[in-house]
């Protein structure tokens, strides 16, 4: 199966944030790895997840945002569970 990385917004929206990780919660992910670095003016977070459908990573970095890379069926689960959450 091909991989796939989805940008979930700004690194800086806390609402983005908070729904991801409801998301995640809720479809089973728990985080197995958490990693922070920083450099010059970038901050990057990655933390690795694993879950019923496999491995996952989120990253949040500095002028980047959100991603979230793994199997392209299991960012297109997550994907939509976000868009379902979305205000109408």
């Amino acid at each position: 199966m091909p991989r796939e990385i989805w940008n979930a917004g700004p690194e800086y929206d806390h609402a983005v944030t908070a729904r991801l990780r409801s998301v995640l919660a809720a479809l089973g992910y728990e985080a197995r790895e958490e990693r922070w670095g920083l450099g010059g003016s970038q901050e990057i977070m990655r933390v690795e997840l694993s879950g019923p459908r496999g491995r996952i990573e989120v990253e949040a970095e500095t002028y980047v945002g959100i991603t979230v890379s793994g199997e392209a069926d299991v960012i297109s689960e997550i994907r939509s569970a976000m868009i379902k959450d979305l205000p109408v």
